[in-house]
């Protein structure tokens, strides 16, 4: 290992470099070649020789930190610039790029994760401080947002001491009422019915049509009978 925190392993196929600095732990590595990259050992813990020069460069591809670069010495292509640039937001983790980054001045490669919590002691790059102080994602934020929101307007709208809601005899609208002074606020009852407001209008006087129609039906049945 370097002053600068790089482990250096070289196999017969390739060689393999591990940057400890920029590691997020993603187990990308052990979990794809867990005989190559071996967790949780003494001594020596990547071993070159284990797979081929493909799979070694299909580990360092999907490292998401570029913690792991791979170098053929079979003649095969190494790591190539992406044709798309990509920027992923892990979930309550930093930022994932895959391009051609630049930073200060300097190209560090084409894969790297970036602090987005402020937090880390490496910046630009993460070093999985957001774990230790439970920073949480913007999914979560967002959750939290849309349901205080919510909290709010339920707060409005229910509170009995303040308002509660009435209904129109004309329109069927929804309008408030104040309680403690008894009056209503109308003012929407005076606007042009909406298309599906006339409809259920003209439903419900036709229902009261033919009930009041039945009524009256009835009550003649009812003198005519009695006559």
């Amino acid at each position: 290992m370097t002053d600068t925190g790089i482990e250096t392993a070289t196999g017969k196929s390739a060689t393999i470099q591990f940057n400890g600095r920029l590691c997020i732990h993603a187990r990308r590595c052990v979990l794809s070649q867990p005989t190559v990259f071996k967790a949780n050992v003494e001594g020596p813990w990547i071993d070159p020789d284990a797979a081929s020069a493909e799979a070694l460069m299909y580990v360092a591809l999907n490292c998401p930190s570029g913690a792991i670069r791979v170098s053929r010495h079979d003649g095969g292509a190494n790591e190539i610039s992406p044709m798309v640039n990509t920027i992923l937001v892990r979930e309550n983790g930093p930022l994932a790029i895959n391009a051609e980054i630049v930073v200060a001045g300097a190209p560090i490669g084409t894969r790297a994760t970036l602090c987005r919590c402020g937090e880390s002691k490496n910046k630009p790059y993460c070093d999985s401080s957001h774990i230790a102080r439970r920073v949480r994602g913007h999914r979560r934020a967002d959750h939290d947002r849309e349901r205080g929101a919510r909290q709010a307007r339920r707060r409005i709208v229910h509170n009995p001491l303040s308002q509660r809601t009435a209904r129109c005899r004309r329109t069927g609208r929804d309008h408030f009422r104040n309680r403690t002074h008894g009056e209503s606020r109308r003012e929407d009852c005076t606007l042009p019915l909406r298309p599906f407001e006339q409809q259920a209008l003209l439903r419900r006087h036709t229902r009261q049509s033919w009930v009041r129609r039945a009524v009256e039906r009835g009550l003649r049945k009812k003198e005519a009978f009695q006559c």
